[in-house]
């Protein structure tokens, strides 16, 4: 059972409330001072991206509001909760926090049993910390979701919060130490050691953008680029070519072979998963071991959602993964004590990436949260060295390799975790609570604050915003390599405003009820994909094949789109 702490205390001290720290309290809670404050409480559940951005905004809103009178008060005492204990929409009537930064919850389930309140003045008024409403922040589909007409006027209840995605973290000093780039102009007959540049000051390839001069400069543009890549370090270089949590492998690979699929179909093919609406035209099944694709492109209409579990991105992806798994530096007895042992956390995979002694970890598979994660490891090993510190070590955010079709295509980023802000309801409409309510949603999502999140994560916030070039400068290297990776991609919201969709969000979800594995990819297999591959019950062939049968004979929620 989920436990939560009801706030009776200016600041709680909670144990374990993060990864690494302990709840965020503000800068004045306790003292007298506050005393002659007006007070608002903050929930944030804090997973990956911990606390410290939230510690920073509420002191720059304190900071803001210093002079403002507030209930006959002066300034604001801004009183978070920071826990890793999620809290559910029943549980919010009884806190004390007004506003809520949460993950993985129905949105429309939320809004039909009346637990947040109506914040459509924060969405769509002009702010006055930068003259932008938060409304011209968003993109198109989050409009459509989240968007309530009522009425025949548009109404918000919850606004995005960060962007989750997943996917390939490389070590670009140990890339530039040991020349792990391709060289422009290689040829495959010439052997594995000829394929990569000997020295910094030959000429790489252009890489995954087509673009020579550019950060991603002789990294992987394909499938097989890839494997060859970790070939080249395993064999020639002497190192460990990736990492991941053996612990959650089943949803961190799940999230990876999500990310490859939705890089393959684009924007407007995978959103067809959410929004059963329009033409697919990556259908296809398997012959004599190869994907065929249909002679004719298929109308998706809801009553025949199944078929997409045909798509072509999705049997690539499997397939990649599959011929990733069959190599020996990742199927073997070592990695089995660490990719595929269930004690071999996410922490221990980011602190083996980022130590540089021994053997040497070039990659790692995970989140876009993960430089947040590592906070204690790099404060750790920047003590004495501030090259090692999550400002000055040099890390880069990899673009996905591509399938040999897709190569040269605009890259689709997809997001995960579904975070919201939302503001509980039943406050006082004529309270300065609900007015400051608001007005701490409007300064959370300034563009200042917008570019302080993005520094101190390194990731962005889930909305359409461009940092200055001085903002853009602050940036770490993997905080400059995931903005840039960011800007130039289409970006899937997994989520849509249809009937079939709104019914059924646990089944779409981009994580499953039990955490294992993207509800995109089941099967008639017992095991997930990963699981599968591991015990040998499936190839990716037999895999692919059975999630057409899972979804057109198992599940029965298919209808026509309203």
């Amino acid at each position: 059972m989920k436990k939560f702490i009801k706030k009776t205390l200016p600041c709680l001290l909670l144990a374990s409330t993060t990864l690494f720290s302990t709840a965020a309290c503000s800068s004045g809670g306790g003292n007298d001072a506050d005393k002659n404050k007006a007070k608002l409480y903050v929930y944030s559940f804090t997973s990956g991206f911990g606390d410290e951005w939230l510690t920073s905004l509420i002191a720059d809103y304190e900071e803001k509001m210093k002079d403002v009178e507030i209930d006959g008060k002066i300034g604001i005492d801004v009183e978070p909760t920071a826990e890793k204990s999620d809290v559910d929409g029943s549980q919010m009537a009884g806190r004390a926090e007004s506003v809520y930064f949460l993950e993985q919850k129905d949105y429309y389930d939320l809004v039909a049993k009346n637990y947040i309140a109506d914040i459509t003045q924060a969405v769509t008024s002009v702010s006055p910390y930068d003259n932008k409403t938060l409304e011209s922040k968003m993109f198109a589909d989050q409009k459509a979701y989240f968007a309530r007409e009522i009425n025949g006027e548009t109404h918000y209840y919850a606004f995005p919060h960060y962007f989750t995605s997943f996917g390939i973290v490389y070590d670009v000093e140990l890339f530039d130490e040991k020349n792990y780039y391709f060289a422009d102009g290689y040829s495959e007959s010439a052997g594995l050691e000829y394929m990569f540049i000997q020295s910094a000051d030959e000429t790489k390839t252009a890489g995954p953008d087509g673009e020579k001069g550019t950060s991603d400069d002789g990294l992987p543009t394909t499938y097989e680029e890839f494997l060859w890549l970790c070939d080249y370090i395993a064999t020639i270089g002497g190192d460990n070519p990736l990492i991941w949590s053996g612990e959650h492998r089943d949803s961190y690979l799940s999230h990876f072979i999500n990310a490859l699929a939705t890089d393959y179909e684009g924007l407007e093919q995978m959103r067809l998963n959410y929004s059963f609406d329009g033409e697919a035209k990556n259908l296809g099944k398997i012959e004599n071991g190869e994907f065929v694709k249909d002679a004719q492109t298929t109308i998706i209409d809801g009553a025949n959602g199944a078929e997409l579990a045909r798509q072509a991105g999705k049997y690539y992806a499997l397939d990649f993964y599959s011929d990733l798994y069959a190599k020996t530096y990742v199927n073997n007895a070592e990695t089995a004590k660490t990719l595929f042992s269930s004690t071999y956390s996410h922490l221990t995979a980011q602190n083996d990436f980022l130590f540089k002694s021994g053997k040497r970890n070039a990659m790692l598979l995970d989140g876009s949260w993960w430089q947040m994660e590592a906070t204690e490891t790099f404060d750790y090993m920047s003590k004495g060295n501030e090259a090692n510190s999550k400002q000055n070590r040099k890390l880069g955010w990899m673009p996905l390799p591509k399938h040999e079709d897709k190569v040269g295509e605009k890259s689709t980023m997809y997001d995960i975790m579904y975070p919201l802000c939302v503001m509980k309801n039943g406050l006082d409409p004529n309270g300065w609570e609900y007015k400051y309510a608001l007005d701490f949603i409007q300064f959370a999502n300034s563009d200042e604050q917008l570019a302080k999140f993005t520094k101190i994560t390194g990731c962005t916030k889930s909305l359409n915003y461009t940092l200055t070039d001085a903002q853009y400068d602050s940036l770490s290297y993997f905080g400059k390599t995931f903005y840039d990776q960011y800007k130039k991609s289409d970006i899937l919201f997994p989520y849509n405003n249809n009937l079939l969709f709104a019914n059924n969000q646990l089944t779409f979800q981009s994580l499953a009820p039990d955490g294992h594995n993207s509800p995109l990819y089941k099967s008639q297999f017992l095991n997930c994909f990963i699981g599968a591959i591991e015990k040998r019950e499936a190839t990716a062939e037999t895999y692919f094949t059975s999630m057409y049968k899972y979804f057109s004979e198992d599940l029965t929620i298919w209808k026509k789109v309203k």
